[in-house]
């Protein structure tokens, strides 16, 4: 029985020693490794002196009690050293539990840091890679405006000229002759000289307004290339007036350009009224075919309506007293008159030749008629007023 005990305790320590061995370095294996060789060194001088006590049993007898008491001893001490060895095994067991886990979480640990070191080392490269980018686009950008904003010292530049073209002038603005410059320090290598502004190319005279009878129109010239206004004139009203000898109405002297057929004599100008129809006023208005005299004309002077061949009708007022001589010679075409009651003189060939003329009316206020007056005419009847002298 003791034997077994001390072979199974030596079995024990070997175990402790064999896990002893697997860590090395931890300081408290190598103390438990220490204290098992000693444990082992006991163990064999307890075992030598077992065997030489069983030796000594063979053949000296040993008292009973002496033997329970050994035995005795020899059981605690094997308790207690199979206690001890428990609890190295359970202390070793312990420690390389801890171990491992430790090992376990450094070995986490490790990956974790790992993986955060590969994720912040990838965050850094690609912010790295941006601000590169970044910085290479700002150089770059910092290098072109230097380049652009750089000016080489005028002293010590080789010119590199750079042509300034001619600004043609025209008659609004002046223009440029051709210059050049230096790209790379800006002097100015050929001055640029103002040019004169070119005239301006004056085109035909246009009408703006055009005239009435009574008022004035507006022509001008205006350039051909800008469109300004150079000149403006007045035009003539249609109807040419002056005032008549008493300074109280206006004599309607010329008709100038008027080409129309039916024309109606205004019955004032200025504020004033119109009291003649002047010499000539109307003579070869060959498109004339009808006048609309207003009243307040008194004479129809000489010749005012000579040679109107297409005149075919005429209506004289209340208001007019005298009829000069040859007023409606040769008006081919009329063939009306109608005579207001005011008519007291009608002048010497006032009617002659109008071959169309078949009726004509002339009120009694008719006093006085001169020679030829409706000569050559085509009277189918006449009648001479009552009160002719």
């Amino acid at each position: 029985m003791k034997r077994i005990s001390i072979l199974f305790a030596a079995a024990i320590i070997c175990l402790c020693m064999l896990f002893a061995c697997n860590d090395t370095t931890s300081p408290y294996v190598s103390d438990t490794v220490s204290e098992h060789q000693s444990a082992d060194n006991s163990g064999d001088t307890a075992y030598s002196e077992i065997s030489e006590s069983v030796s000594t049993d063979e053949s000296v007898v040993v008292d009973e009690s002496s033997v329970d008491d050994e035995s005795s001893v020899d059981d605690e001490s094997s308790v207690d050293e199979e206690s001890s060895v428990d609890d190295e095994s359970s202390v070793d067991d312990e420690i390389s539990v801890d171990d491992e886990s430790s090992v376990d979480e450094e070995i986490s640990v490790d990956e974790e840091s790992s993986v955060d070191d590969e994720s912040s080392a990838d965050d850094e490269n690609s912010a790295d890679e941006e601000n590169s980018a970044d910085d290479e686009n700002s150089v770059g950008d910092e290098s072109s405006a230097d380049e652009e904003n750089s000016e080489v010292p005028p002293d010590v530049c080789e010119h590199n000229a750079v042509v300034d073209p001619a600004v043609v002038p025209t008659c609004t603005k002046t223009g440029l002759t051709e210059g050049s410059h230096c790209q790379l320090c800006k002097t100015v290598l050929v001055e640029q000289k103002t040019v004169d502004r070119v005239p301006h190319t004056e085109g035909e005279w246009t009408v703006k307004t055009k005239p009435t009878y009574v008022d004035v129109g507006l022509e001008c010239t205006s350039c051909t290339e800008c469109g300004e206004i150079l000149n403006t004139r007045e035009l003539p009203a249609v109807f040419k007036f002056k005032l008549n000898a008493d300074r109280n109405g206006y004599i309607l002297e010329e008709t100038g350009d008027c080409n129309d057929e039916i024309v109606e004599i205004p019955a004032t100008y200025k504020g004033l009224p119109v009291t003649e129809i002047g010499i000539s006023a109307f003579s070869n208005k060959y498109l004339l075919k009808k006048v609309i005299i207003p009243n307040g004309v008194q004479i129809i002077d000489f010749e005012a309506f000579a040679v109107c061949y297409a005149l075919t009708e005429i209506e004289i007022p209340d208001s007019v007293t005298t009829i000069k001589e040859n007023a409606f010679v040769y008006c081919t075409s009329l063939k009306k008159v109608v005579m207001g009651r005011g008519v007291t003189s009608i002048g010497e060939s006032a009617f002659s030749r109008c071959t169309s003329l078949a009726e004509i009316s002339m009120p009694d206020s008719v006093k006085n008629i001169g020679d030829y007056a409706s000569s050559n005419c085509n009277f189918k009847s006449f009648v001479i007023p009552k009160n002719i002298e």
